[in-house]
């Protein structure tokens, strides 16, 4: 299974950290809008836990990954993971969904209509 990190900031390295070990998880991508973090989060996780690579948009993620972990500010997780949906990758969410009831709604309601899973 292809796995990805959206989010390159405090919490992404316990993800990889969390994903070390699982059998059948084959590759690891990052992401992140602000290319430092990216920069250093590539630096210090790079080559370890099987992050093999860095992508500059979400798309990159979003077609080369089965999963991704969304680690990235609350008040942007439902718009992320409707993204995910709608291209059929499986997400797993740091809490809350979003802080955005509606948003968290609308989140539901796109895996609710599609193939992948939340």
């Amino acid at each position: 299974m292809n796995v990805g990190i959206i989010g390159c900031g405090a919490v992404a390295p316990k993800h990889t950290e969390a994903y070390k070990g699982i059998d059948g998880i084959d590759v690891m991508l990052a992401y992140d809008v602000v290319i430092d973090k990216g920069n250093r989060f590539q630096a210090n996780i790079l080559g370890k836990h099987w992050l093999r690579g860095w992508c500059d948009k979400l798309d990159c993620i979003l077609e080369s990954c089965d999963l991704v972990s969304i680690c990235t500010p609350s008040s942007t997780h439902a718009e992320i993971a409707i993204q995910c949906a709608k291209a059929g990758v499986n997400v797993i969410c740091e809490k809350p969904i979003d802080i955005d009831l509606g948003k968290a709604q609308k989140m539901i309601d796109a895996f609710d209509e599609s193939d992948a899973s939340q």
